[in-house]
């Protein structure tokens, strides 16, 4: 989740939305320049191709050429979805998809619309997997990670594409939510595979072929394990700590939770998108504070937290790590250079 403070004439609140007419077989590239009159146009680009099976390259090489007229069934998909997003439904729900990481993810109103800022989390993630792997001489398939709250499950499913071997829990409250994500790893799987096809990169297809399904589990936060009686065993420390169980304790624990105020003015752009997926009680920090306090008991010695958070949420993130025993705290500043991701290591305890 990540949020900018939208620009707003409140003068043009108040217009009537302009009526939408579109012309019946158009060209792809005048139904561009149509589009264009009604979005930015990144997001009439995404439309007309995903409408035309286009790329943004040939759409503009090509886009004039005579066999790349609308038919009449896309020229109706075309005029509603103008007309959606000029109610400012976002083009990702309109069009059921979106993009994060270089794949493509299915969305819907169960889900938070990926934002791009969220890939600084995730490429935080890949440093500490990595470093764990190279630094710490950990064989891939015995790193454990589990993501909270994985809604449309973009974190866990492309940290899945990048190691394929490793361990991976993902939960989430939203049953809703954990069907989309369950969706979503088979669909990005079959574009990574296709990729790495396409690039005669046999090695990676070859790893990409021992690939480990995510485990999903449903409920808030940490409960959504606790009711293993594995894990049962471990809080009553019957578990040892170098068992190989699945649900001894984590490498990493990762997640983007609800971080908005109630009373927030932000919310009222976000009218579309799952409201218990973006605000948390407590000016927000609610839910944050619950996995920062909790992480430890879930936690291996050298594992690491990290979380996204508002970006006037730094200091109280570093705060709770602090309070909750993590070392080499840190907070990560995003494009904007606003503080956007924090987290800690557990120490070694002598």
């Amino acid at each position: 989740m990540f949020l900018k403070k939208n620009k707003q004439n409140s003068n043009n609140n108040n217009q009537k939305p302009t009526k939408i007419i579109v012309p019946e077989n158009l060209l792809a590239a005048e139904a561009y320049n149509l589009a264009k009159k009604f979005l930015d146009l990144a997001e009439a680009k995404i439309l007309i191709c995903h409408l035309t099976g286009l790329s943004p390259t040939n759409l503009i090489t090509h886009g004039s050429d005579d066999n790349y007229r609308l038919e009449k069934s896309q020229t109706k998909l075309l005029k509603n979805a103008l007309q959606r997003r000029q109610k400012k439904e976002p083009l990702a729900y309109i069009l059921g998809e979106t993009e994060f990481f270089g794949f493509k993810f299915k969305v819907n109103k169960s889900v938070l619309i990926p934002r791009q800022e969220t890939e600084d989390l995730l490429n935080l993630c890949v440093k500490k997997i990595q470093e764990k792997i190279d630094d710490e001489r950990i064989n891939p398939q015995d790193i454990k990670i589990l993501e909270l709250g994985t809604g449309s499950g973009i974190l866990s499913i492309c940290l899945r594409q990048i190691f394929p071997k490793i361990i991976i829990h993902s939960t989430d409250i939203s049953g809703k939510a954990l069907k989309v994500a369950k969706i979503n790893e088979d669909y990005v799987k079959e574009q990574n595979a296709e990729n790495l096809e396409n690039l005669e990169n046999l090695e990676n297809l070859e790893n990409l072929e021992n690939y480990q399904q995510i485990q999903f589990f449903k409920g808030s936060w940490f409960k959504a394990i606790l009711d293993k009686s594995l894990w049962k065993n471990l809080l009553a420390k019957m578990q040892p700590e170098n068992s190989n169980n699945q649900f001894s304790r984590y490498d990493l624990i990762l997640a983007n939770p609800p971080y908005i105020a109630e009373n927030s003015e932000f919310l009222q752009n976000l009218t579309f998108e799952p409201q218990t997926a973006l605000v948390a009680k407590e000016d927000g920090i609610a839910d944050i504070k619950n996995i920062v306090e909790n992480a430890p008991i879930f936690l291996k010695a050298n594992g690491w937290l990290m979380f996204e958070h508002g970006h006037d949420q730094g200091k109280i993130s570093q705060v709770l790590l602090a309070k909750n025993g993590f070392e080499k705290i840190f907070t990560h500043n995003d494009l904007s250079d606003l503080p956007r991701v924090s987290g800690g290591k557990m120490p070694i305890i002598e």
